[in-house]
C-alpha cells in the first residue's frame, strides 16, 4: 500500500530545499517526493528522493544533477534531487519517470 502524506519533518525539508532551488533563479513547475518516503517504507538512513519538475531540465541531465546538489546545505542534506523535465515526466518509457508517476506524492509549492 502507498503511503498519501509526508511526515512533517520531511515536508518541512523539502519546501526549504524548493525555496533555495527557487532562489538560484530555477523555473519550478511541480515537485514530487518519490521512493521510499512516498511509499511508507522509509527507515532512519533513507534520504528523501525529490523530483524537481522545471522546462529549464533535459538539456545536460549532469550538469543539472550537479547544481541542485549544490544547493543542499545541513538543513537540507537528506535530499537528493532528480530533475526533470516536463515531458520527461509523462514519457512510459523512462523508468524513473514510471516510478515517480506510480508511487510520488505532489508536494505543493
Amino acid at each position: 500500500m502507498v503511503k498519501k502524506t509526508l511526515n512533517k519533518s520531511v515536508l518541512d525539508q523539502v519546501k526549504l530545499y524548493v525555496s533555495k532551488v527557487k532562489s538560484a533563479k530555477i523555473s519550478v513547475e511541480k515537485v514530487i517526493v518519490f521512493g521510499s518516503h512516498a511509499k511508507g517504507t522509509a527507515h532512519k538512513w533513507s534520504d528523501i528522493d525529490v523530483c524537481i519538475v522545471s522546462p529549464r531540465f533535459g538539456r545536460n541531465g549532469f550538469n543539472e544533477l550537479v547544481r541542485l546538489a549544490k544547493l543542499k546545505d545541513d538543513t537540507t542534506i537528506d535530499i537528493e534531487a532528480h530533475p526533470m523535465n516536463p515531458q520527461n515526466l509523462t514519457n512510459k518509457y523512462d523508468t524513473l519517470a514510471s516510478e515517480i508517476r506510480k508511487y510520488g506524492i505532489d508536494v505543493h509549492i
